[in-house]
């Protein structure tokens, strides 16, 4: 299982407004013939310091992406969990979590590679937010069951 942040322009999509059990197609464009069904993603907002956050999560529905005519690849996804207190760039940088990875570096594009070490280390910070994490986590916050 792989897991990857989906990050949305909010004058292209709000992603503030995610439902969970909500379906959705994002677009792929990078990593997609390393993408598959049951992968995690982190739905983050772009835009100033105070609104770039991760939202939610959810994971992807699709075996792999697909094309979509005059749109490029794209993978199903479904939002599992929405958050009520969003993960901030502040949250990420004073725990340490993804302060090497290109969301923060470098936040140009739509997709972008999350590690296991660094899917460790946020899962234990969204547990300790008091949120649902994708991943049981040492704290005993997370899901009950593994994802799909």
């Amino acid at each position: 299982m792989q897991a990857w942040i989906f990050q949305a322009k909010p004058e292209q999509y709000e992603i503030k407004n995610i439902r969970e059990n909500q379906q959705e197609t994002w677009l792929v464009t990078r990593y997609r013939r390393e993408m598959g069904k049951g992968d995690i993603v982190f739905f983050w907002r772009a835009g100033d310091r105070h609104e770039r956050q991760i939202y939610g999560w959810g994971q992807i529905l699709d075996g792999e992406p697909r094309e979509i005519d005059n749109w490029g690849y794209g993978v199903r996804v479904e939002y599992r969990h929405r958050f009520d207190h969003f993960i901030s760039v502040d949250d990420l940088e004073h725990a340490g979590v993804l302060t090497d990875n290109l969301i923060l570096r470098m936040p140009i594009g739509t997709n972008f590679r999350v590690s296991q070490q660094e899917l460790d280390k946020l899962a234990r910070l969204i547990a300790s937010k008091g949120e649902e994490s994708p991943m049981p986590s040492r704290t005993g916050r997370g899901t009950e069951e593994e994802p799909v």
